[in-house]
């Protein structure tokens, strides 16, 4: 049966607005929010780094001004400047050398965040994905189109082509989150122990690795008792029973 042309125009309005339009807005969202999520993460490992290098380039240089033969706080010296002031350098010198240690084990946190979110990967993935999509849009039907075998077969292949880059883009983003093997195996471990103990009733001395036809519980069939006979009904005998009243 021919379709007509107003019935193509309807459903290619209704897929290029609810299926390539909603898919393009999806993946705009997902590259801007997978985008600030990486700059932000990259910001502040960056942050780390730097707090980091100053802490330890600061203690040196005041170890290399203060403490050094010679200097004012050197103990072959000392009495030369305030027990106060030595001992508040000594402090800034301690908490400088804790922030050389401590901010670049922040830093690899968030090291870790970035590999196990993978923002950036995400981000390329999204981005090929749009530019992929922009190449199926430019792929549609025109209105200026005269036949109509011709403007069907380019709604199919302007639908066909959508559907692939969305097909790619979701194995591709599946491949990131893969689930590890050994939780599969467990998984699929339990629902064949599961299935196997709901399509065999088990006796308690088999286990439910072992269910095989052998392992149903058979109940003989003289041990299965018989439902007790009807009562009859007294009141077709008696209606069967002529009247002895009328006889006479």
């Amino acid at each position: 049966m021919k379709m007509p042309r107003q019935e193509m125009q309807a459903r290619y309005k209704l897929f290029d607005r609810f299926v390539l339009k909603d898919q393009k807005a999806y993946y705009e969202r997902a590259i801007e929010r997978n985008t600030q999520a990486g700059t932000q993460v990259n910001r502040i490992r960056a942050t780390f780094a730097l707090l980091t290098g100053l802490s330890a380039t600061l203690a040196g240089l005041i170890v290399q001004i203060s403490f050094t033969t010679g200097t004012a706080c050197n103990p072959v010296k000392a009495g030369s400047e305030p027990a106060s002031y030595c001992g508040t350098l000594e402090i800034v010198i301690i908490v400088l050398a804790i922030c050389s240690v401590a901010m670049p084990v922040f830093g690899s946190i968030f090291s870790t965040l970035s590999d196990l979110y993978q923002w950036d990967k995400l981000t390329n993935i999204f981005e090929s994905a749009l530019e992929n999509l922009e190449v199926a849009d430019a792929l549609s039907p025109s209105d200026k189109i005269p036949d109509d075998q011709v403007y069907w077969n380019t709604l199919k292949i302007y639908a066909e082509g959508t559907l692939t880059v969305m097909g790619d883009e979701a194995s591709q983003w599946g491949q990131s989150i893969r689930t590890p093997e050994q939780l599969a195996d467990f998984v699929r471990r339990q629902q064949q122990q599961i299935q196997s103990t709901v399509d065999f009733g088990l006796r308690p001395d088999v286990k439910p690795n072992d269910a095989t036809e052998s392992s149903r519980v058979v109940l003989p069939l003289d041990d299965i008792p018989l439902p007790p006979n009807p009562p009859e009904d007294d009141s077709s005998s008696n209606d069967d029973t002529p009247d002895d009243t009328n006889q006479t």
